[in-house]
């Protein structure tokens, strides 16, 4: 037993086991029981996560990756599409907490490529994601066509069998700047008996009305997603839509309350995700201490931030606060 209260095996009597394993002959069944297993683990843990109560259930995910990521495997290739799909359709909510597209983009691409029956909702989901998790990890945007067939594919679902589908043309409106279709989007979203879905619909109008130059819809949306999420306690959802009002306070010059939302949003982020490097909220803290006149302040916030982003990965906020501090120069 190791710190964590779990249990580790040495690597020879881990081999020693499955060659034993395999004279019984029946690998095939035991690893097709481990992933009834975290299927099961995965469809009882995504209500959770769209509640106050989604620390526990992140984290015993999190504990459990490797294994879920396994059973992911075992069943693409095993030719399972309904494990491969609906354990994939699990793993939408912790893998877009964590920001991991590019996983989202791998894991979802091959378990959507695996012929045969699988549900139409999970399938339209995975498949969706599995194309935004490569946009959003920085890949091309998707061709007009490859849109219109997942498009396709997600509308002839029943919205109702999952709290996602609806939330899902909304989002690729954002980059595809067809607004009229959003907008129609988000109100067959309203609709939704879940309630995360219908506070993430708002969320998504406002963020679609600041795309389209309406100031005031987008400050009425997202002060309304706001108040719903944090009465639903979901806290990544409410850290982005605290984010967003913040930046609709901020145009407004409402700095004050803007400072408190990005600082209640970033304490809320780092609450899910302690690793999290917050660097959006963090860059516009800064932003916002120099639009209240503090404007040595905000340049010592973003020297910090530059000198803690030890990372490879941190290339991209970095850059950003780079970018910054010379506006802040280049303003006096």
């Amino acid at each position: 037993v190791v710190a964590d209260g779990r249990y580790r095996m040495l690597e020879t009597i881990r081999e020693f086991g499955l060659a034993r394993l395999a004279e019984s002959g029946e690998v095939a069944a035991t690893r097709a029981a481990h992933a009834a297993y975290f299927l099961r683990l995965v469809e009882s843990a995504d209500p959770h996560l769209r509640t106050a109560g989604q620390l526990p259930w992140l984290r015993l995910l999190d504990a459990e990756r490797d294994n879920i990521y396994g059973a992911l495997q075992f069943a693409c290739d095993a030719g399972d599409a309904d494990t491969a799909v609906r354990i994939a359709a699990g793993l939408l909510m912790p893998l877009t907490i964590r920001g991991n597209y590019e996983r989202s983009a791998s894991l979802f691409g091959r378990a959507v490529a695996v012929p045969g029956p699988a549900p139409d909702d999970a399938r339209a989901v995975v498949r969706a994601m599995a194309m935004l998790g490569r946009v959003f990890s920085g890949g091309p945007v998707p061709t007009a066509e490859a849109l219109t067939e997942m498009l396709a594919e997600v509308r002839a679902a029943d919205p109702h069998a999952s709290p996602y589908i609806a939330l899902i043309e909304p989002i690729t409106t954002l980059f595809t700047d067809d607004t009229a279709a959003g907008l129609a989007a988000v109100e067959r979203g309203l609709g939704h008996p879940d309630p995360w879905t219908r506070a993430m619909s708002l969320l998504l109008r406002g963020q679609i009305e600041e795309n389209d130059g309406d100031a005031d819809g987008m400050l009425r949306d997202l002060t309304a997603a706001s108040g719903m999420l944090r009465e639903i306690g979901e806290r990544w959802g409410l850290a982005m839509s605290l984010s967003a009002l913040a930046d609709a306070l901020s145009k407004r010059g409402d700095f004050v309350a803007a400072t408190a939302m990005l600082e209640e949003s970033l304490a809320l982020s780092k609450e899910i995700n302690a690793d999290d490097d917050v660097w959006y909220q963090r860059m516009w803290l800064a932003v916002t201490r120099a639009r209240r006149g503090d404007v040595a302040g905000a340049r010592a916030d973003l020297a910090t931030f530059v000198t803690e982003l030890t990372d490879p990965q941190g290339g991209r906020a970095a850059a950003w606060a780079l970018f910054l501090l010379g506006e802040l120069a280049r303003c006096g």
